[in-house]
């Protein structure tokens, strides 16, 4: 589970190593993290998803041009079949048996179609468009019951091509549609912001925010408490919630005198937000 951290220490964008060589995968530990192998480890807790050292090895690491290296073209199928053990009876029409291993230089190999590091659900992004989510989701009225609670899933989809996540579409977040749903978005549970935003979900987590929310405790915030649902901006935008000078505004929302994280507060500070507007630093902020 930490071995994805372990190296991008070292090989994400922007540290002495990745500076080192020229290499035409760029944000190897971001696009990894999105891929269907991370999403199986981070998302779901699958240990047997591939990590970094199921291709690349841990000792005997060499570049791909190397004839002996595990992700040299004409290893790599040897080096995928470690887990994708039926890919031969799968694609038996198109690689002819075994000759995508007896003769490689004639088909195309498994990262020729299903790029490193950034495979996907293509079918999902193909068949399941954003048209397609919003024939339901543009209903104003659409709204489903949890418990003792009405929730709108109506979706303001001109307010999303205006948000930070305007180039991502409906499927990249909502990943846990189901075909054999109907609808497929039955029951596919809150987003998990961790796939794109793995560090801030790790330090959210640690948090006092966190730990409440994994206690399940009414007051708690999630990511979207903060940074909105489809219409999150970025911190930059002066409309955004997490704007600087909109910070105060936000904490308020729960921690001014009256409001449920200032009700749950037993100690002796109070009138929290009206204190700080009124010092050295609300006045320079405000």
């Amino acid at each position: 589970m930490n071995v994805p951290e372990l190296c991008g220490n070292c090989h994400k964008d922007g540290t002495k190593v990745s500076e080192l060589v020229n290499i035409d995968q760029k944000h190897v530990l971001e696009n990894y993290s999105q891929s269907i192998h991370g999403d199986g480890l981070f998302k779901r807790g699958l240990i047997v998803s591939a990590v970094c050292t199921d291709c690349h090895a841990s000792h005997n690491i060499l570049p791909h041009q190397d004839p002996l290296s595990s992700i040299n073209r004409n290893n790599i199928a040897e080096t995928c079949s470690q887990c994708h053990v039926e890919i031969e009876r799968v694609h038996v029409k198109v690689i002819e048996g075994k000759l995508w291993e007896k003769e490689p230089h004639k088909i195309p190999a498994c990262v020729d179609c299903h790029q490193p590091h950034v495979i996907r659900r293509v079918i999902y992004e193909e068949k399941y468009t954003d048209n397609y989510c919003m024939t339901c989701h543009s209903n104003k009225n659409l709204e489903m019951k949890k418990k003792d609670k009405t929730i709108s899933l109506f979706v303001d989809y001109e307010a999303h091509k205006k948000s930070a996540h305007k180039d991502n579409s409906c499927i990249k977040c909502h990943t846990n549609i189901n075909v054999s749903n109907n609808p497929v978005c039955s029951d596919s549970g809150p987003v998990d912001c961790s796939s794109c935003h793995a560090q801030e979900v790790s330090d959210y987590q640690k948090s006092y925010h966190g730990k409440l929310f994994t206690e399940k405790h009414e007051v708690a915030p999630y990511c979207t408490d903060c940074h909105g649902k489809h219409d999150v901006k970025l911190k930059t935008d002066s409309n955004s919630k997490t704007f600087r000078q909109n910070i105060p505004k936000l904490c308020a929302s729960c921690h001014r005198e009256g409001e449920k994280a200032a009700q749950r507060y037993k100690g002796d500070q109070h009138n929290i937000v009206e204190s700080y507007n009124m010092s050295i630093h609300g006045k320079g902020l405000i």
